[in-house]
């Protein structure tokens, strides 16, 4: 944990654990770009907001989640994860979005060598 590069060794270790297409051998890779980074933003969501955190820092309680071990409030979590568990859909138009996170919602990550655009469905982008 004192590592100044803990938490990025820590989630390289994750993703070759978890995701078949990060994995270190040389035949391991995303055939499709945009849906690779749908996929890894999906881990990383679940990761930080669902899975429990298990790393104990003191003796007593520890934090649930990632999020709340990183200092998000856990009413902020709740809240998060009930938006995103209650059955209410989300659009674009409603989101406020990072370009990185908007980039990958509209699929517009590109994969080398392929021409053609991605299929995106309409009710997608409203």
């Amino acid at each position: 944990l004192s590592n100044p590069l803990f938490s990025s060794n820590y989630i390289d270790r994750e993703l070759r654990k978890d995701l078949a297409h990060h994995h270190r051998e040389t035949v391991c890779f995303n055939r499709n770009v945009a849906n690779g980074m749908m996929r890894l933003s999906l881990y990383l969501l679940g990761h930080n907001y669902l899975k429990p955190f298990r790393i104990r820092a003191h003796k007593g309680t520890h934090p649930r989640t990632h999020a709340e071990a990183a200092g998000i409030p856990v009413h902020l979590v709740q809240h998060f994860v009930q938006a995103l568990t209650g059955g209410i859909r989300a659009f674009l138009s409603r989101c406020t979005l990072s370009e990185t996170m908007r980039r990958t919602w509209e699929k517009r990550w590109k994969t080398p060598g392929k021409t053609k655009a991605e299929y995106i469905p309409k009710y997608a982008l409203a």
